[in-house]
């Protein structure tokens, strides 16, 4: 009999991590058009040092692509490309990040024209995180996700990542894996699976990680006080039930994680998977009304992360990120109403408003805009994540806020374009077209 791929893989996982020798070898994965075809990879890593080998396959899905450009991190070298698809590849170096190019064969019939195309890509090296340290490889911690481009991610941020990674770690640093899919082990492999779009492969590990579970909600730790977990899972019940309660019509939060990471740095999520850095729960105030003020901000985070369960869908490097981070952000200041009272509302929107005008100030017009017919530029933060929330805010108080929940909802349930002129769309279905050109005006200050 000859041995599996995978087999050969298993047997052969300490030489390879030792020596990077060997190389390792996906499963197949089928090029048929599909939510399930894009990635499917088996990396070999050791924790401490962040030394990945590994082998991808990926597929091109666009039928009128004659080129794929992939990034990877910038510590990590394209060993090789293989595939019936492919006709070259070349590999470059911008920003810090690998950037390389797989040009596809020309098809040779009808029928091959409509099949993806797909190639197997072999990459190792040692992994270079930046210095916000949202991503990491230590003895005691592992967090890889987009920021760190671990796996070939496509240049243009519109492919779906979904698809199946088998994570291989020598015996002796095996440890406890959470991560934004789903999860099961086959061995000494852990196997994680993006059954529905995501933003990247996503995940943490940790020898010495800590589960406290509440109903469908979870906190995992390595170091948190008992208190500080409840108060997470105190907050993430709020949020959950106001948000599924608003606008869970269609889908709904079933479940929600929310890993405390050893770190500082930026939080993040992946539907409902949600890293916090730990360290600002070390963060003391000592002011009068610190608790008010701690219980506030973690409302808002994690309201936004969760709102992302709605709000996404739109390019993210692209000029309607907006509707993504804005609308999660607006969403999130709505649940805060309802939490922790109007003048918490209003007070922040007063901020945003303040901020948001002192800090695009000295921009051109045109970065100033949170968008504008023709537009082709991510617009920065404060444009996404303040002057957004303030501009809706602006329009809930024009069509007044029971139509505006109903736009929401229908916008959330929507299966037109994720862009501006979509969301204007439904605006314009919702109310009139003269409320649908006030509003892209506004958009466009």
């Amino acid at each position: 009999m000859i041995p599996s791929p995978f087999r050969l893989l298993v047997s052969a996982a300490a030489a390879l991590l030792a020596a990077c020798a060997t190389r390792p070898t996906p499963s197949p994965v089928s090029t048929a058009p599909g939510p399930g075809a894009p990635y499917d990879g088996t990396v070999a890593i050791d924790p401490a040092a962040g030394t990945p080998s590994a082998g991808w396959t990926i597929v091109e899905t666009d039928p009128l692509a004659d080129s794929s450009v992939l990034l990877l991190n910038g510590g990590l070298v394209l060993d090789s490309a293989t595939g019936a698809s492919l006709a070259t590849h070349r590999s470059g170096v911008e920003r810090s990040l690998g950037r390389h190019v797989l040009h596809w064969r020309a098809a040779s019939g009808p029928s091959d024209a409509r099949s993806p195309r797909s190639a197997t890509l072999y990459v190792r090296g040692t992994l270079r995180f930046s210095e916000d340290r949202i991503n990491g490889a230590s003895a005691d911690w592992l967090e890889l996700g987009l920021d760190s481009f671990w796996f070939p991610v496509f240049a243009d941020f519109a492919h779906d990542v979904v698809g199946t990674v088998r994570l291989i770690m020598p015996p002796d640093a095996a440890r406890r894996v959470r991560a934004s899919g789903a999860l099961s082990t086959r061995g000494d492999t852990v196997v994680l699976h993006n059954a529905q779009p995501l933003a990247d492969f996503a995940l943490v590990a940790a020898r010495a990680l800590v589960t406290t579970t509440a109903g469908a909600l979870a906190v995992h730790h390595v170091s948190a006080s008992g208190a500080d977990v409840q108060r997470y899972l105190t907050s993430t019940r709020e949020c959950t039930e106001w948000l599924n309660r608003s606008y869970g019509g269609r889908q709904r939060i079933e479940r929600v994680d929310i890993v405390l990471a050893p770190r500082t740095g930026p939080g993040y999520a992946r539907a409902g998977y949600i890293v916090i850095s730990a360290n600002e729960l070390t963060r003391r105030d000592t002011l009068p009304g610190a608790e008010q003020r701690a219980n506030v901000a973690r409302s808002l985070f994690l309201c936004h992360e969760l709102a992302h369960t709605w709000a996404t869908g739109a390019v993210s490097n692209g000029p309607h990120n907006w509707l993504n981070e804005g609308l999660a952000e607006f969403v999130a200041l709505r649940a805060l109403r309802h939490l922790h009272g109007d003048s918490t509302y209003r007070a922040h929107l007063t901020r945003y408003a303040q901020l948001s005008a002192q800090q695009l100030a000295s921009l051109p017009a045109a970065q100033q805009a949170v968008w504008r017919v023709g537009a082709v530029a991510r617009p920065n933060a404060v444009v996404s994540y303040r002057k957004a929330p303030v501009l809706l805010d602006s329009l809930a108080r024009q069509i007044g806020e029971s139509r505006m929940d109903r736009l929401l909802a229908r916008w959330f349930a929507d299966d037109g374009p994720r862009d501006t002129p979509g969301f204007l769309a439904v605006l314009e279905r919702q109310t009139d077209r003269e409320m649908r050109e006030w509003f892209e005006a506004l958009l466009g200050k």
